[in-house]
């Protein structure tokens, strides 16, 4: 038996205390279970990449080729390291830090130190200071270079017990020269997309959500991770909703509000590698122009792959709108009512303890996006089983009732 042939049943002129009992207590707890399982997509994991500059940057893009020298010292001076520094563009924790360097002699030269066989330190620093145990000490693979000759260096920096980078912590990568002596412009890091000279965070871990600067200042939606967190809303007797986003296709649960006020939750919804595609972007201006963005009574709702943003609805003052505005996989826009049950765009749903009412609808069919089949579009009650069964007991008591 379907939950829209039940409705009738409380058709009646005021609804009676039981029913609305009822509905207050199985609707809330209910509500969030819908929805299906969360994207495997975790927003709170980030590749953070970068090419080498000439001018000692890490940039997030392939520069121009060039090369840039370390300084000349002779034997008895102190070498002068050759650094390559970013601000980081977010809060992070460092789950490694690789590195891959293509350095170039040319001239004669000595790199390695006779009493060490080391030629290269390689260094992560934080603010102009060395990141524990995130340091390393490398040989070259010959004691002469010709000139013209080629060093690759691949390896992984770790630090597994350093806090997390706070967002603007001018992190570098520091190179020291330990060989016995280098001439003016005997030895560089080349540098250019072509050359694989690069600096990365793979994985780099976002500490909280609330660090990817997703919603505009001043605003105060609450968000979660939907892969790792659990969220539990506040007023367990209010009504609890959600509506799912992928890049394809708006999937809209029926919306249910007792009285005037109600959760929403905005999730985004997308599949990994769609989220990694279009949306994992470590600098806070690209992220933000790849995410879907939502009013509700005007005011600006952003939505990302793997986070939910939770809506706390208040109807007081009468209807209000939900309107997709930018980066909308399909053209969106309802009115919500207070009061009402199994809303949906086009249709203002069951008025609690009255009848149907529909609406022509107001969007588009949902169209399939060109980057792939589109994700069927589907309607889930927020409310299952229980409030069928509580319904049955409804009808049960009214016949009864009617019999005496």
């Amino acid at each position: 038996m379907s939950l829209r042939r039940l409705a009738p049943i409380v058709e009646m002129d005021r609804p009676p205390l039981l029913f609305v009992v009822l509905a207050a207590l199985v609707i809330p707890p209910l509500a969030l279970a819908h929805g299906g399982p969360p994207p495997s997509y975790d927003p709170l994991i980030l590749n953070i990449d970068g090419w080498l500059t000439v001018d000692g940057k890490i940039a997030p893009s392939g520069p121009g080729a060039g090369i840039a020298y370390f300084a000349q010292y002779t034997p008895g001076s102190a070498a002068v390291p050759l650094s390559f520094t970013m601000d980081a563009p977010v809060a992070f924790s460092s789950q490694g830090f690789h590195v891959i360097l293509s350095l170039r002699a040319d001239k004669l030269l000595q790199p390695n130190a006779p009493d060490t066989n080391k030629a290269l330190r390689l260094e992560l620093m934080a603010d102009g200071k060395g990141v524990k145990g995130a340091s390393a000490d490398m040989p070259f693979d010959s004691a002469i270079m010709q000139p013209g000759s080629f060093q690759h260096i691949d390896l992984t920096l770790t630090s597994p017990d350093e806090p997390p980078f706070a967002k603007g912590t001018k992190v570098a990568l520091r190179l020291t020269p330990l060989g016995p002596a280098l001439l003016d412009g005997s030895l560089g890091v080349v540098v250019g997309e072509s050359s694989a000279s690069t600096a990365d965070f793979p994985f780099a871990k976002i500490p909280k959500v609330a660090d990817l600067e997703l919603q505009d200042p001043g605003t105060s939606h609450t968000q979660y991770d939907l892969v790792t967190e659990n969220y539990t809303l506040p007023d367990a007797t209010r009504s609890a909703n959600d509506i799912e986003v992928y890049h394809d296709n708006i999937v809209t649960n029926y919306i249910n509000v007792l009285g005037t006020r109600a959760y929403l939750t905005i999730k985004g919804s997308e599949d990994a590698n769609t989220a990694a595609q279009y949306h994992a972007f470590p600098d806070r201006e690209r992220r933000i122009a790849a995410t879907h963005d939502f009013t509700f009574a005007g005011k600006l709702i952003r939505v990302h792959p793997g986070v939910g943003t939770v809506l706390d609805m208040d109807l007081t003052s009468g209807p209000a709108t939900l309107e997709c505005v930018k980066n909308c996989p399909q053209p969106f826009k309802m009115t919500l009512y207070p009061n009402r049950m199994m809303q949906a765009p086009g249709s203002m749903g069951t008025l609690v303890g009255g009848t149907n009412v529909t609406t022509t609808p107001t969007h588009t069919t949902p169209t399939q996006a060109a980057t792939g089949t589109g994700t069927p579009e589907k309607r889930v009650p927020s409310v299952t089983m229980p409030l069928v069964f509580a319904s049955v007991a409804l009808l049960a008591l009214a016949r009864g009732r009617r019999s005496r």
